[in-house]
């Protein structure tokens, strides 16, 4: 089954990419679709990557070694040796490819790195692993981690100080607009209270008030003025008490059961 992996045309703007020659920008290329496996890892082969992303053509392997060697002064290639294997690592990994599935790679992981996996088992079960974590290098936050990123090609560490700063700016992009949307929604929380009120005149009349067109702007403005249901409740009750016959569900002219002084509720006869 063919790799599905992510080219994105920023590629061609990027300044690394940009500056290499087109033997090296092939190269580039194949490793991504051909030689990575779902964890952007490959053996440091070049007789192998030779045979897998120039397949007819005679390229010699020490043509291939070169670019390579190009590439990790870039960045853009990570080369460790790891169980007596000579590994490569691609770093941007997990900054461009965004797959549905990921497979556990066969090699193991350069220090510091975190896989990010999801496939299906035997009895077709769904194993998952770090596949809400970021992945990859940007997990090195701690001391020792840090250690670790500073004994790492000039061009690898900058990469991945790059790729934190472009998370970090998405996190916070994201949290601003997760703040934003769960703001309250005030006319919602009116439509509540205007039900509220009505309840609470039906509870005590029997019957549901008769909201003229200004009568929902007045509940409104009785809202923002900090009254409470229960200081609506107190005051229809006592204009119950009182034998008033009400239409509306603001009748403004019993004084506010908190400031009696203050005419801010029900009245109408």
């Amino acid at each position: 089954m063919a790799n599905k992996r992510v080219i994105t045309s920023d590629m061609f703007s990027d300044d690394k990419f940009m500056f290499l020659d087109d033997f090296t920008r092939i190269l580039w290329v194949g490793l991504i679709t051909v030689c990575a496996d779902d964890q952007g890892r490959f053996q440091n082969n070049e007789s192998l990557i030779k045979s897998q992303v120039f397949p007819a053509d005679k390229k010699s392997s020490s043509r291939v070694h070169k670019s390579l060697k190009e590439l990790e002064e870039k960045g853009m290639v990570f080369f460790y040796e790891k169980d007596g294997k000579k590994l490569a690592q691609i770093p941007s990994w997990w900054k461009h490819q965004r797959p549905s599935w990921a497979s556990p790679s066969l090699y193991t992981p350069p220090d510091g790195w975190v896989d990010r996996e999801k496939y299906h088992s035997a009895g077709n079960k769904i194993v998952s692993a770090n596949w809400d974590s970021i992945g990859g290098f940007c997990g090195l936050h701690s001391v020792q981690d840090r250690e670790l990123l500073s004994q790492l090609p000039t061009g690898v560490s900058r990469l991945i100080n790059e790729i934190k700063s472009e998370i970090k700016s998405e996190s916070e992009s994201e949290s601003e607009r997760n703040a934003a949307t769960s703001q309250p929604d005030p006319l919602l929380d009116y439509e509540r209270k205007i039900a509220g009120f009505c309840d609470i005149y039906a509870k005590q009349f029997g019957k549901q008030p008769k909201m003229d067109a200004d009568e929902p702007d007045k509940i409104i403005a009785m809202f923002q003025d900090g009254v409470t249901e229960e200081e609506f409740t107190v005051a229809i009750q006592e204009m119950d008490e009182k034998g008033f016959t009400c239409s509306g569900c603001l009748l403004y002219t019993s004084p506010s059961p908190r400031d009696r002084t203050r005419s801010r509720m029900p009245s109408s006869a």
